[in-house]
């Protein structure tokens, strides 16, 4: 049996986002409500993406560039991140390339396409929506059906797509490549998330 965690950037490195509401709402694709799909690969044309700051921010300077990030929901990986994770994400998703004002490694916003319909519902602890009790709108602490998520390293579940999972596999190999950025979490409010 294999750990699976939730997969967040840590909140001590940079945020991005775009100056353009057009490229925004394509970072938001898996919304159906703010986002706008994304283009084919062939026709997307990389955006520059700028550090994001809150309204409430207390402080506009910079945090440093991790090899995990994020665009809003939307993962960003550097590089060297890509050169020792690259069969995991390509084997479960596309890599969209972006520039990073700032920076001239190259980035890419991961994009994951394995869907596993693997959540364990009488396990896992969920919240449904109050609209359609049948419908799951968050997953606070997930179990997972072992059988059903195979060999997918990095997978979303039908239930939530605006979240990805990964294995243990995923997380020893950040670790021993001692890539920064990324934080693991086994639930949704995990009091102790691993970080790399």
């Amino acid at each position: 049996m294999t750990d699976i965690f939730i997969w967040f950037a840590s909140e001590k490195y940079q945020e991005y986002c775009s100056e353009s509401d057009e490229i925004n709402q394509q970072l938001l694709y898996f919304n159906k409500l703010l986002g706008k799909p994304l283009v084919p690969m062939e026709q997307w044309k990389p955006p520059t993406l700028v550090p994001f700051f809150p309204d409430n921010a207390k402080s506009k300077k910079s945090k440093p560039i991790g090899d995990f990030m994020r665009a809003g929901n939307p993962h960003i990986v550097s590089e060297r991140a890509v050169s020792g994770l690259g069969e995991m994400f390509h084997k479960n998703g596309l890599l969209y390339p972006v520039s990073l004002n700032g920076s001239a490694e190259p980035h890419f916003m991961f994009v994951c396409s394995t869907v596993l319909d693997c959540l364990d519902h009488e396990k896992s602890k969920v919240k449904r929506s109050i609209v359609n009790p049948n419908e799951v709108t968050t997953v606070l602490e997930p179990v997972f059906k072992q059988d059903r998520v195979g060999g997918a390293s990095i997978f979303m579940i039908p239930e939530t797509q605006d979240l990805y999972y990964v294995t243990q596999e995923f997380k020893d190999k950040v670790a021993k490549l001692r890539l920064t950025g990324l934080m693991l979490s086994k639930r949704w409010f995990d009091p102790s998330p691993w970080y790399s």
